[in-house]
Protein backbone atom coordinates (compact mmCIF):
# COMPACT_ATOMS: atom_id res chain seq x y z
CA UNK A 1 0.00 0.00 0.00
CA UNK A 2 1.42 3.64 -0.97
CA UNK A 3 0.61 5.95 1.85
CA UNK A 4 1.19 9.99 1.62
CA UNK A 5 1.72 10.81 5.53
CA UNK A 6 1.26 14.51 6.87
CA UNK A 7 1.94 13.58 10.41
CA UNK A 8 5.65 14.10 9.72
CA UNK A 9 7.72 11.67 11.47
CA UNK A 10 5.24 9.61 13.60
CA UNK A 11 4.65 6.58 11.25
CA UNK A 12 8.10 6.26 10.26
CA UNK A 13 8.36 3.40 12.52
CA UNK A 14 5.86 1.00 10.70
CA UNK A 15 7.05 -1.52 8.89
CA UNK A 16 4.99 -0.04 5.16
CA UNK A 17 8.02 0.42 2.55
CA UNK A 18 5.87 3.14 0.43
CA UNK A 19 5.92 5.83 2.56
CA UNK A 20 6.21 9.64 1.28
CA UNK A 21 6.63 12.31 4.85
CA UNK A 22 4.85 15.61 3.54
CA UNK A 23 6.81 19.24 4.49
CA UNK A 24 4.24 21.04 5.60
CA UNK A 25 6.49 23.91 6.97
CA UNK A 26 6.72 25.73 3.96
CA UNK A 27 3.57 27.32 2.96
CA UNK A 28 1.49 30.22 4.33
CA UNK A 29 -1.72 28.69 4.37
CA UNK A 30 -3.53 24.95 4.40
CA UNK A 31 -4.46 25.29 0.39
CA UNK A 32 -1.21 25.67 -0.21
CA UNK A 33 0.01 23.24 2.09
CA UNK A 34 -2.40 20.40 0.56
CA UNK A 35 -1.19 21.81 -2.97
CA UNK A 36 2.65 20.94 -2.47
CA UNK A 37 1.51 17.71 -1.42
CA UNK A 38 -0.59 16.86 -3.80
CA UNK A 39 2.25 18.21 -6.09
CA UNK A 40 5.28 16.43 -4.26
CA UNK A 41 3.47 13.27 -3.68
CA UNK A 42 4.79 10.60 -5.48
CA UNK A 43 2.15 8.60 -6.58
CA UNK A 44 -1.51 9.25 -8.01
CA UNK A 45 -3.57 7.48 -5.76
CA UNK A 46 -2.73 7.05 -2.31
CA UNK A 47 -4.30 5.90 1.40
CA UNK A 48 -3.75 9.47 3.03
CA UNK A 49 -3.13 9.93 6.96
CA UNK A 50 -2.83 13.39 8.88
CA UNK A 51 -2.69 13.98 12.76
CA UNK A 52 -3.63 17.53 14.18
CA UNK A 53 -2.30 20.09 11.46
CA UNK A 54 -2.14 17.29 8.81
CA UNK A 55 -5.85 16.60 9.46
CA UNK A 56 -6.52 20.00 8.58
CA UNK A 57 -4.64 20.24 5.24
CA UNK A 58 -6.11 16.21 4.23
CA UNK A 59 -9.26 17.98 4.42
CA UNK A 60 -8.16 20.31 1.93
CA UNK A 61 -6.24 17.52 -0.09
CA UNK A 62 -9.76 15.85 -0.01
CA UNK A 63 -11.29 18.96 -1.30
CA UNK A 64 -8.37 19.47 -3.88
CA UNK A 65 -8.01 15.46 -4.97
CA UNK A 66 -10.50 13.77 -3.59
CA UNK A 67 -10.03 10.80 -6.80
CA UNK A 68 -6.51 10.80 -5.99
CA UNK A 69 -7.30 9.13 -1.72
CA UNK A 70 -8.22 5.72 -1.53
CA UNK A 71 -8.40 5.87 2.26
CA UNK A 72 -8.25 8.53 4.72
CA UNK A 73 -7.70 8.47 8.44
CA UNK A 74 -7.74 12.01 10.43
CA UNK A 75 -6.44 11.90 13.80
CA UNK A 76 -6.89 14.40 16.28
CA UNK A 77 -7.65 16.89 14.21
CA UNK A 78 -11.01 18.91 13.80
CA UNK A 79 -13.34 20.89 10.91
CA UNK A 80 -15.30 23.18 13.35
CA UNK A 81 -14.53 26.52 14.00
CA UNK A 82 -12.13 27.07 17.20
CA UNK A 83 -14.10 28.50 20.19
CA UNK A 84 -12.31 31.87 21.27
CA UNK A 85 -10.14 30.75 24.24
CA UNK A 86 -8.66 28.05 22.08
CA UNK A 87 -7.53 30.56 18.99
CA UNK A 88 -6.04 32.51 22.41
CA UNK A 89 -4.24 29.68 23.46
CA UNK A 90 -3.21 29.31 19.96
CA UNK A 91 -1.78 32.63 19.84
CA UNK A 92 -0.08 32.16 23.41
CA UNK A 93 1.53 29.15 22.22
CA UNK A 94 2.80 31.12 18.56
CA UNK A 95 4.17 34.18 20.87
CA UNK A 96 5.85 31.70 23.86
CA UNK A 97 7.56 29.82 20.22
CA UNK A 98 9.11 33.60 19.41
CA UNK A 99 10.03 34.58 22.83
CA UNK A 100 11.81 31.50 24.28
CA UNK A 101 15.19 29.50 22.79
CA UNK A 102 14.11 26.78 21.50
CA UNK A 103 10.63 24.78 21.16
CA UNK A 104 10.84 22.65 24.74
CA UNK A 105 8.22 24.86 26.08
CA UNK A 106 5.47 25.28 23.96
CA UNK A 107 5.92 21.09 23.65
CA UNK A 108 6.05 20.71 27.56
CA UNK A 109 2.08 22.76 27.26
CA UNK A 110 1.08 20.73 24.26
CA UNK A 111 1.59 17.08 25.25
CA UNK A 112 -1.21 17.02 27.47
CA UNK A 113 -3.88 18.48 25.34
CA UNK A 114 -2.44 15.72 22.25
CA UNK A 115 -2.00 13.12 24.51
CA UNK A 116 -3.71 11.05 26.55
CA UNK A 117 -3.08 11.80 30.51
CA UNK A 118 -1.93 7.81 30.48
CA UNK A 119 0.59 8.60 27.49
CA UNK A 120 2.33 12.35 28.89
CA UNK A 121 5.11 10.15 30.11
CA UNK A 122 5.20 7.14 27.53
CA UNK A 123 8.89 8.08 26.79
CA UNK A 124 9.24 6.55 23.58
CA UNK A 125 6.29 8.31 21.89
CA UNK A 126 7.07 11.64 23.88
CA UNK A 127 10.23 11.59 21.96
CA UNK A 128 8.72 11.39 18.99
CA UNK A 129 6.69 14.33 19.01
CA UNK A 130 9.68 16.61 20.29
CA UNK A 131 11.61 15.35 17.38
CA UNK A 132 8.60 16.13 15.11
CA UNK A 133 8.13 19.53 16.98
CA UNK A 134 11.73 20.58 17.17
CA UNK A 135 11.87 19.53 12.92
CA UNK A 136 9.25 21.58 12.25
CA UNK A 137 11.02 24.94 14.35
CA UNK A 138 9.76 28.05 15.47
CA UNK A 139 8.99 29.32 11.88
CA UNK A 140 7.32 26.49 10.88
CA UNK A 141 5.10 26.27 13.55
CA UNK A 142 4.10 30.01 13.73
CA UNK A 143 3.11 30.04 9.88
CA UNK A 144 1.44 26.64 10.84
CA UNK A 145 -0.44 28.07 13.49
CA UNK A 146 -1.44 31.39 11.20
CA UNK A 147 -2.63 29.26 8.96
CA UNK A 148 -4.77 27.07 10.61
CA UNK A 149 -6.45 30.55 11.92
CA UNK A 150 -7.41 31.56 8.46
CA UNK A 151 -10.32 28.56 8.79
CA UNK A 152 -10.68 25.38 7.92
CA UNK A 153 -13.11 23.48 5.50
CA UNK A 154 -15.88 21.26 6.70
CA UNK A 155 -15.17 17.23 7.15
CA UNK A 156 -18.45 16.75 5.33
CA UNK A 157 -16.39 17.48 2.05
CA UNK A 158 -14.47 13.63 3.34
CA UNK A 159 -18.12 12.30 3.73
CA UNK A 160 -18.63 12.87 0.22
CA UNK A 161 -15.48 11.87 -1.28
CA UNK A 162 -14.00 8.82 -2.89
CA UNK A 163 -12.33 7.58 -0.35
CA UNK A 164 -13.09 3.87 -0.40
CA UNK A 165 -12.63 4.16 3.07
CA UNK A 166 -12.23 6.85 5.56
CA UNK A 167 -11.48 7.36 9.53
CA UNK A 168 -11.60 9.74 12.36
CA UNK A 169 -10.37 9.04 15.33
CA UNK A 170 -9.29 11.53 18.44
CA UNK A 171 -7.92 9.69 21.81
CA UNK A 172 -9.55 7.64 23.73
CA UNK A 173 -11.91 9.68 25.13
CA UNK A 174 -12.80 11.51 21.78
CA UNK A 175 -14.74 10.20 19.25
CA UNK A 176 -14.48 8.02 16.72
CA UNK A 177 -16.51 7.64 13.14
CA UNK A 178 -15.76 5.26 10.14
CA UNK A 179 -17.00 4.92 7.12
CA UNK A 180 -16.99 2.28 4.21
CA UNK A 181 -17.81 3.58 0.99
CA UNK A 182 -20.58 1.46 -1.00
CA UNK A 183 -18.38 0.22 -4.16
Amino acid sequence: MKFVLIIAAVFSVLAITDIFVADLTKHATIKGMAASVLRDAPWMEFALAGLSMGGYVAQEIMRQAPQRVTKLALLDTRSCPELPEETERREQFMKLAQTERGFTPVTNRMLPLMLHESRVKDAPLVKVIREMAERTGVEGYVRQQKASLLGRISVRCCRRSSARRWYCAAGRIGSRRSRTAKR
